[in-house]
């Protein structure tokens, strides 16, 4: 079967073509990291772990977690020791995950950190 390739806009066979003109995927071993088995049970394990997002429960709230967070981000410590550790990953709501990112990973490290250790 034939199509246009929308990168070089050719006429390819379906099945048989890898445009040179197809932008690369940075993100690919970042989402292969994020769906493999061992990051599902990562995050199985803060989610029962933490039971609540981690900041709001410190400030008196409750709110379900919904993602969870590498305290020093992958950016920084990019091998499997620190991607696959729950104790460098806290759950969070989306609001606080938010927070973090567009405030500055760094001013809430140690935070996260103690807040983890003490099981708060």
């Amino acid at each position: 079967m034939k199509r246009v390739c929308s990168y070089c806009g050719r006429i390819v066979d379906t099945n048989n073509h890898d445009c040179p003109n197809k932008p690369k995927d940075k993100r690919r071993g970042r989402q292969l990291a994020k769906e493999s088995s061992r990051w599902k049970k990562i995050k199985a394990e803060v989610k029962a772990r933490d039971l609540s997002c981690r900041l709001c429960w410190y400030n008196g709230i409750y709110n379900p977690i919904e993602e969870v967070h590498h305290i020093i981000p992958r950016e920084v410590h990019d091998d499997e020791t620190h991607v696959f550790n729950a104790d460098n990953c806290v759950g969070l709501c989306r609001n606080c995950h938010h927070e973090i990112h567009n405030e500055g990973w760094k001013k809430y490290v140690k935070l996260l950190q103690q807040l983890i250790k003490e099981g708060k």
